[in-house]
């Protein structure tokens, strides 16, 4: 598309592009929006209970590593299964 409106947004402008091609029979890519597609993505959750001792030291490691309370528990489920491993 060729022609430039100053007041409309990229967005917009998109929008009608993707109108414009697909009121001429043009195929266009699907706009990809938002993060990239990890991986080894982490969809799944599990609910734990611990006292809170055992949330006080979850803490104090996440504070002294600057880790998010997942990582640091992914981390300890690692360490005991490579141990079980040897």
């Amino acid at each position: 598309m060729a022609f430039f409106i100053p007041h409309l947004s990229i967005y917009t402008v998109t929008t009608i592009e993707l109108l414009w091609a697909q009121k001429r029979g043009d195929e266009m890519k699907p706009i990809k929006v938002g993060r990239p597609v990890s991986v080894n993505p982490k969809d799944k959750t599990v609910k734990i209970r611990m006292d809170s001792e055992e949330i006080k030291v979850l803490d104090d490691c996440v504070k002294r590593f600057d880790l998010s309370r997942s990582y640091v528990i992914r981390q300890g489920i690692s360490k005991i299964y490579s141990d079980l491993k040897q």
